[in-house]
């Protein structure tokens, strides 16, 4: 089985590469080109007569992305045409991976699910949704098969301050009195790594098609999570907002528990452990 894999070089990327190599009889083959070079990507498939393609580059940190006026949409949204248009000229049908995001629904009080209403919340989210959009479309005229992840919030050791978790230890490790958060409340539904990855490797393995929403189902708000933050730190916190209700992507996973079966690991243990990490 021969797995190629664009946008190895981040976080995901090699936490999934890490994984797949464990695989007897798989062979992995990353894309070390830019994903904007529609004659690369090409070459890249039809050199290496894939089974699957997990299509991961993007630029994902939401300031990061708005930093970078139009080469993040094309990205993610050209970087995602030049792949699939590529696919046509294969000699066998190529089972495509392509990563989303929660960022393409509309925030809601309850569980989101693959048939929940999509209204991209930002530039990121649009960019995603459209892409998804064009694989949908040139599926049937198209040499591959698909399966789009959903990916709700997440956390690793090895993400930027650019994320959530990452951006308040840092602060919340500077803070020398008490620790003022000054924006809204809302609703995450973080997921730990190694789920995602073994969520997709299943995905990829059995070859299941259509949309999944890659989560953890379980609810838990913002300031909550700086609040488990500060008490691992011994710091003390204050807000100024205090929203009983609020909004925000909660996912359904019960598409995807039926073929990823085991216990997703809960915000307590995805803090605890990027705590230790950096308590070494």
């Amino acid at each position: 089985m021969i797995i190629g894999i664009t946008g190895f070089s981040g976080v995901l990327g090699r936490a999934i590469c890490k994984e797949l190599s464990s695989l007897k009889n798989c062979k992995i083959v990353k894309y070390k080109n830019d994903i904007l070079n529609k004659s690369r990507v090409k070459k890249w498939i039809l050199d290496n007569d894939f089974d699957i393609i997990i299509h991961l580059a993007a630029v994902v940190p939401i300031k990061q992305f708005n930093n970078s006026n139009k080469y993040a949409e094309d990205v993610n949204y050209k970087g995602t045409i030049n792949v699939v248009d590529s696919l046509k000229f294969t000699k066998k049908k190529v089972f495509l991976f392509f990563s989303s995001t929660s960022h393409v629904y509309k925030k809601s009080y309850s569980k989101i699910n693959e048939k929940s209403v999509l209204m991209a919340i930002n530039r990121y989210g649009l960019s995603k949704l459209k892409a998804e959009k064009y694989i949908q479309s040139y599926q049937k005229r198209n040499n591959f098969d698909y399966s789009i992840g959903r990916i709700f919030s997440y956390t690793s050791i090895y993400q930027t301050e650019d994320f959530f978790i990452p951006s308040m230890f840092k602060k919340i490790r500077k803070t020398k009195n008490t620790f003022i958060v000054n924006f809204k409340n809302e609703y995450r539904d973080f997921i730990y790594i190694n789920d995602i990855v073994l969520m997709i490797k299943k995905l990829i393995l059995n070859k299941k098609t259509g949309i999944y929403n890659i989560c953890s189902g379980n609810k838990v708000s913002t300031h909550e999570i700086i609040k488990k933050i500060c008490n691992k730190m011994k710091k003390k916190y204050s807000f100024l907002y205090e929203d009983k209700k609020f909004l925000g992507l909660l996912g359904s996973n019960s598409k995807i528990k039926k073929i990823y079966k085991k216990d997703v690991k809960s915000i307590d243990y995805i803090i605890k452990d990027y705590f230790n990490f950096f308590k070494r």
